[in-house]
């Protein structure tokens, strides 16, 4: 992340090797982060103080952690899987209506003109069909980086059999999970994330079935 994000009291949450299912908070120490700083093969690196309760003495010297600092914070919020947005279909998947737009869409990717959508339609096979857009009250999206301008994405529900695609504009993501604002989806819509397998040899299923994303409630 970019130093300029960084400042005193900042909240930080970190995992150290020794304890990798265990979580630890922290706040950036004051006068931080230091302006002395070093550079190694054309690479800058700045030093940053953490400052943690350790009263348990649970935390050694020189144990490794990876830290996540909380940029910017939205309560109260619809997420979505960022799987949901990275996933295309197959242009035959995609609602008849739909499909012509879809394929001008493929065709400037193609050229290089694509809005950040990266990923090839079809990708992802056998993961979870879908997944529910979730209230952000359960993890209260802690990102580690903060986007200025909301991005345009597109998410892809279930159609009768075939996808229809509903635009949304992006907000903050923590990595995992996503901000959608300004959309038709309601909390608990399920939303494609892939295409599900066959169900048994010689039988299929409905490659689009709904499987809810379960979210937990505020804390």
């Amino acid at each position: 992340m970019d130093i300029g994000n960084i400042h005193p009291g900042q909240k930080v949450t970190f995992t150290v090797d020794a304890f990798p299912n265990e979580k630890f908070q922290g706040i950036v120490a004051p006068d931080q982060p230091r302006l002395n700083a070093t550079m190694t093969q054309n690479v800058v690196t700045y030093t940053v103080v953490v400052n943690t309760d350790n009263a348990n003495g649970k935390l050694k010297p020189y144990l490794t952690a990876n830290l996540d600092f909380e940029v910017d914070r939205h309560n109260n919020v619809l997420l979505v899987p960022n799987a949901a947005l990275r996933w295309q279909p197959r242009p035959e998947q995609v609602v008849p209506e739909a499909r012509d737009e879809y394929l001008r869409s493929l065709r400037k990717r193609s050229s290089g003109l694509a809005d950040g959508q990266a990923a090839a339609p079809g990708m992802s096979p056998g993961t979870p069909a879908a997944k529910g857009v979730a209230p952000g009250s359960a993890g209260n999206v802690a990102p580690p980086k903060e986007r200025e301008h909301h991005d345009q994405g597109r998410l892809w529900v279930e159609d009768d059999g075939y996808v229809r695609p509903v635009k949304v504009r992006i907000g903050l993501t923590d990595g995992v999970h996503t901000e959608i604002l300004g959309s038709e989806l309601k909390e608990g819509t399920p939303v494609v994330t892939g295409e599900a397998r066959a169900n048994g040899e010689g039988s299929s299923s409905n490659p689009f079935t709904p499987q809810m994303f379960g979210a937990k409630k505020g804390q």
